[in-house]
C-alpha cells in the first residue's frame, strides 16, 4: 500500500518529493520504487474521489508559507 500511496502524492501538481518514514532497510527500497510508479488516470480519478473532502487544494495556503519569517529573525 505505500507505493501506491507515496506514487499518488506525487502525481499531485507543486509536489516534487515526499517525507516517508522507514523502520526496515527493505521498506527503504520500497519507498524508493514508488517514484517510479504511474498511476492511470482511473485510478488517480478514484483516489481523488475518496480522498475529496479530506484534501484542501487551496494553493494560497501554501503560498504564503515563503512569505512567512523566522521567529529568530526578530
Amino acid at each position: 500500500m505505500a507505493q501506491p500511496a507515496i506514487a499518488w502524492v506525487l502525481h499531485q501538481e507543486g509536489v516534487s518529493s515526499t517525507v516517508i518514514g522507514a523502520s526496515r532497510p527493505e521498506q527503504v527500497t520500497e519507498n524508493a520504487a514508488a517514484s517510479g510508479e504511474r498511476l492511470d488516470d482511473e485510478v488517480l480519478k478514484a483516489v481523488d474521489e475518496v480522498l475529496s473532502t479530506l484534501i484542501d487544494r487551496d494553493a494560497s495556503k501554501t503560498a504564503r508559507m515563503t512569505a512567512v519569517e523566522p521567529s529568530w529573525r526578530d
